[in-house]
C-alpha cells in the first residue's frame, strides 16, 4: 500500500506527547499508554519487543505485564485508527516479529524533524554561511513546545528526556556560534547569558557571552563574566575554568577578541601626544607621595637614579633598587630622585609602601587591586586570583608610561607581581634585604651619611644659628646619631618643638642611658 494511503497521523514528542489526524488532537489516554506510544514513536519502523516495551514502562512490572500491555496496545490502535480492519495490508500499529511497531514516517515524528533541521543548519554553519544557518536553527528550535514527553513515565522517558535536552542545548550553543561568527553579537550576549545563569558548568555558554559582551564594547562586563563562571566552578566543583576559557579571559585582557579582530568599544589609548606615540585617555594616578623640601647629600645617587630613569632605551623595563639599613634616607632618596622626572611619566604614578607599621608585610594580591582600581578598573572586574589580578595589571599598563615605586619590600617573591611587563614603565624598590635575584637596572646600596653632610643636614633641620652657637655639642648629636638621616630628623624634630633646650640639653640626655630611647622616638620612627 503506498504512504498516500496512509491515514494523516503526526506525532509529537517535543512537550505533551501528542498524536493528531489531519489537524486535529487524538486523545490517547494514560499516561502509561502515552509511555507506550513514546516507545514505539522513538523507535519508529522498527520492532519493540514485548520485554522492551514493559522495560520501558516500569521498573518493578506489575504481576502480569504482558496482559496488561496488551491491553494498552489495544486501546492505543482505537485512538490511532478508530475501526481499524485487521485484513489490511497496512497498519500504523502493527504486531511484528514478536512485538509491536509504529509504521510513521520520520516526517511525521517532531523529533527526527528537528535532528535534521539542527544538521541542516550546522551544514550551513560549516559551510561558511552562518546567517543562513540561523533562521534554520531557529525553525528547529520553535518545535520545542515544552520539556520533551512531559508527564510520561517509565525509565525510557527519563532517558529519552535526557538525550533530547543534550541535543537541545547543543542546537542553542550552535544557533549562538552561528550568531556571533554573523556578526549579531548583541543578540547572541543577550541570550548567551540567559543560557549561562540556566546551565551555570557548561563553560563554552560562558565563552559565547564573554565574546558576545567584548564585541559589543562591553569589555568590564566580559571580564566580570569570566570571574563569575571561575569563582562558580571552584565553589561547585573545586576546579578552575579550562584551557579555552582563560585563554579567551587573556586575550580580552590584552584587548583581543579571540578571533583576529578588534572589539568596537573605544580604545583607552589614541595618538596625539607632542612628540607622537600614544597618550592615554584613562584615570591618571598621581600616587608619589611628596619629596622633602631639605633634603641634603647624596648627589652621586641621585644622578644614577635619574640617568637610569630617563635615559633608559631597552625593551626590558628599567628597576632601581635602593637597600641599605633602617633610616638611612632611602625613600627620602628615591622621592628627592624622582620628583623632577614625573613629566616623563604622563600617564601615571603609583606608590605602595610594602610594610606595614607594625612589620608585617603587605598582600602583593592587596596592592593590585588598589592599584587597578587607581588605574580605572571596576572592582566587579578585578580577578579574584593574584596571578589573574598581576596579568591584568601588566595588561592595563602594557603601553602606558607610568612610574612604579614599592617602598620597603621585603622579598622577591612580594615584587614580582607588582612589576609591569612593559619598557614604557619603570618601577622604583626600597628595601632593608639584598634582593640579590631581582634583575635591576641600578642597585645603590645606601650607606650612613658622611659626618660632614650629616652636620649639614642637622644644621638645615635646626637652624644655622643654634649650631653655631654650640658648634661642639651639635657634632656629639651628629656622631651619637652615627650618620642616620632618620635620626637626625626626629631628634632635630625634638629639639626644635622645645624652644627653651639648648643642643648641649640634647646631647646630655643622649648620653643618659635612661633618657635615651625615650628621647629618640617620634611616632612610629625610632633612632636604632
Amino acid at each position: 500500500m503506498t504512504a498516500t494511503a496512509r491515514p494523516e497521523l503526526t506525532f509529537f514528542l517535543l512537550g505533551q506527547i501528542r498524536a493528531e489526524r489531519q489537524g486535529r488532537e487524538i486523545v490517547l489516554g494514560s499516561p502509561q499508554q502515552r509511555a507506550v506510544l513514546a516507545a514505539l514513536a522513538v523507535n519508529r519502523r522498527r520492532s519493540v519487543t514485548m520485554s522492551d516495551l514493559v522495560d520501558a514502562l516500569w521498573e518493578r512490572p506489575p504481576a502480569s505485564p504482558t496482559a496488561v500491555m496488551r491491553t494498552y496496545i489495544w486501546r492505543l490502535r482505537q485512538a490511532l485508527e478508530p475501526g481499524h480492519d485487521r485484513s489490511r495490508c497496512w497498519q500504523v500499529l502493527r504486531s511484528a516479529n514478536g512485538g509491536y511497531l509504529l509504521d510513521v514516517d520520520d516526517d511525521r515524528v517532531d523529533w527526527p524533524v528537528f535532528q535534521r533541521r539542527v544538521a541542516q543548519a550546522r551544514a550551513l554553519r560549516a559551510g561558511g554561511d552562518p546567517a543562513a544557518a540561523v533562521p534554520v536553527f531557529d525553525s528547529a528550535l520553535a518545535m520545542w513546545r515544552d520539556e520533551p514527553l512531559v508527564g510520561v513515565p517509565g525509565p525510557l522517558a527519563d532517558r529519552e528526556r535526557d538525550v533530547m535536552r543534550a541535543h537541545h542545548l547543543d542546537a542553542l550553543e550552535a544557533r549562538l556560534h552561528a550568531l556571533t561568527e554573523a556578526g549579531r553579537f548583541a543578540e547572541a550576549a543577550a541570550e548567551a547569558a540567559v543560557l549561562a545563569d540556566e546551565h551555570p558548568l557548561r563553560e563554552d555558554l560562558h565563552e559565547i557571552l564573554m565574546r558576545s559582551l567584548h564585541r559589543t564594547g562591553r569589555r568590564a562586563d566580559a571580564v566580570a563574566a569570566y570571574h563569575k563562571v571561575h569563582r562558580l566552578l571552584g565553589e561547585e566543583l573545586g576546579v578552575g575554568p579550562g584551557p579555552a576559557l582563560r585563554s579567551l579571559h587573556t586575550r580580552i585582557l590584552q584587548g583581543a577578541t579571540g578571533d583576529g579582530s578588534t572589539p568596537p568599544a573605544p580604545d583607552p589609548l589614541e595618538a596625539g601626544t607632542a612628540g607622537g606615540g600614544l597618550r592615554w585617555r584613562g584615570p591618571v594616578p598621581r600616587q608619589i607621595p611628596r619629596a622633602i623640601a631639605d633634603f641634603t647629600g647624596r648627589t652621586t645617587e641621585t644622578e644614577q637614579i635619574r640617568r637610569t630613569l630617563l635615559g633608559h632605551h631597552g625593551e626590558a623595563m628599567p628597576i632601581v633598587l635602593v637597600t641599605g639599613t633602617g633610616g638611612t634616607g632611602k625613600t627620602a632618596l628615591v622621592m628627592h630622585s624622582v620628583h623632577p622626572l614625573l613629566a616623563s611619566y604622563p600617564d601615571g604614578q603609583l606608590y605602595a609602601d610594602l610594610q606595614d607599621a607594625d612589620g608585617t608585610p603587605a598582600d602583593p594580591a592587596a596592592v593590585l587591586s588598589a592599584f587597578l582600581r587607581a588605574l580605572g578598573e571596576p572592582d566587579r572586574c578585578i580577578p579574584y586570583d593574584r596571578t589573574e589580578r598581576a596579568a591584568l595589571f601588566r595588561t592595563v599598563l602594557a603601553q602606558r608610561r607610568t612610574l612604579i615605586v614599592l617602598d620597603n619590600a621585603v622579598s622577591i617573591e612580594q615584587i614580582t607581581p607588582l612589576l609591569p611587563g612593559s619598557p614604557t614603565c619603570a618601577t622604583v624598590v626600597t628595601s632593608r634585604n639584598s634582593l640579590a635575584t631581582l634583575p635591576v637596572s641600578l642597585r645603590i646600596v645606601l650607606d650612613v651619611l658622611p659626618p660632614q653632610e650629616a652636620l649639614h643636614l642637622f644644621t638645615r633641620l635646626v637652624g644655622s644659628g643654634r649650631v653655631g652657637a654650640e658648634p661642639e655639642s651639635a657634632r656629639q648629636v651628629v656622631a651619637a646619631c652615627g650618620g642616620l638621616p632618620l635620626a637626625l630628623r626626629i631628634l632635630a624634630a625634638r629639639l626644635t618643638s622645645r624652644p627653651r633646650w639648648t643642643i648641649a640639653d640634647l646631647s646630655r640626655r643622649l648620653t643618659d642611658d635612661r633618657l635615651r630611647l625615650t628621647d629618640t622616638r617620634e611616632g612610629s620612627a625610632t633612632v636604632p
